[in-house]
């Protein structure tokens, strides 16, 4: 083919120059067809890369549906474990002889057995889950069978207190100091009379809560010359083992004294710390806890060594006490 391109008549220098051309020619073909051929691999690269890509997003995507699939069926069988659990607290709670109802932290009825409020009827609809305790103190506010005959209902206040060391508010229509001063002899820790503000009675149970979760914050048992005072059962051991009990409003007193050894308490500082309105029924039930407790440490009434009275002043609890 170059024979024919080239005339070998012309002079050497058109000789070359036709040569040069066609050389150049060659190489811009060359030069195309490498270009051409580069775009080409480009491509194939970026579909490879692009086919990779969707491969690893494919597989995240498996991996997460995994995970989903995982999530839910622990989330199954969490509800499966709490639904189970709420069956078995409603089967112990229904066990329990008497009404009983658990409230949330926001106050909300939660469970309540077939015994809670049978003794008020015309309330009973409305005791369902849901229901704040407020309203609830409103309903029971509210109901026409809301009293007990006084030999049952002190006879359950001196039960609840000093039988199973639960905080006790008593809620009658008797106005009478004496009246007030016999419920908190037997251990009832507020007398609210009716007619009453229901918000009143659930501030003064919120202030009995806190001071119940206090007292569970610091030590159970304390032991003081001779005595072991245990709190989370409401007994008193004394050195031969023998055990006495006391009321949870009388142990409130006592865990006052026992916290504050060789310490002047007021009558100001027992209510403060106690609770309860100032006057002559608080004064007497104060004096009434202090006569049993000396009587449960077998004090000599004339000359007790233990707890004693600074007229004028208020009491010294002179043991030494050990916690624990």
């Amino acid at each position: 083919m170059i024979p024919t391109l080239i005339n070998p008549n012309d002079p050497l220098e058109r000789q070359n120059e036709k040569l040069l051309k066609i050389a150049e020619s060659l190489m811009r073909r060359v030069e195309e067809s490498t270009n051409a051929s580069g775009a080409a691999y480009a491509q194939f690269q970026r579909a490879a890369m692009l086919e990779q890509e969707v491969r690893a997003r494919t597989q995240d995507l498996e991996r997460a549906l995994d995970l989903l699939n995982d999530s839910n069926g622990r989330l199954a069988l969490a509800n499966q474990e709490t639904e189970a659990a709420r069956a078995n607290l409603a089967n112990a709670i229904e066990t329990v002889q008497e009404g009983f109802a658990l409230f949330n932290t926001d106050e909300e009825l939660v469970l309540c057995n077939s015994r809670f409020g049978m003794h008020m009827p015309d309330i009973r609809k409305a005791l369902v889950p849901g229901l704040q305790f407020i309203d609830y103190v409103d309903l029971v506010s509210k109901s026409h069978y809301l009293s007990l005959p006084d030999t049952d209902g002190l006879a359950l206040v001196h039960r609840l207190a000093l039988e199973r060391g639960a905080a006790v508010i008593i809620i009658s229509g008797r106005a009478q100091v004496q009246d007030r001063v016999t419920g908190l002899e037997l251990g009832a820790d507020d007398y609210i009379i009716k007619p009453f503000d229901p918000a009143e009675v659930v501030a003064r149970v919120r202030a009995r809560l806190r001071r119940g979760r206090a007292a569970a914050e610091t030590s159970e048992v304390a032991q003081f010359e001779g005595w072991t005072a245990r709190f989370d059962s409401y007994v008193l051991e004394d050195a031969a083992g023998e055990e006495v009990p006391f009321s949870h409003a009388e142990g409130e007193v006592l865990r006052l004294f026992l916290e504050r050894p060789k310490r002047l308490i007021s009558r100001a500082v027992m209510q403060e710390t106690l609770g309860g309105a100032a006057g002559d029924s608080f004064d007497r039930a104060m004096d009434v806890r202090i006569s049993r407790l000396r009587t449960k440490l077998r004090e000599d009434p004339k000359n007790p060594r233990l707890i004693k009275t600074i007229y004028g002043a208020g009491y010294i609890f002179l043991g030494d006490v050990k916690w624990s």
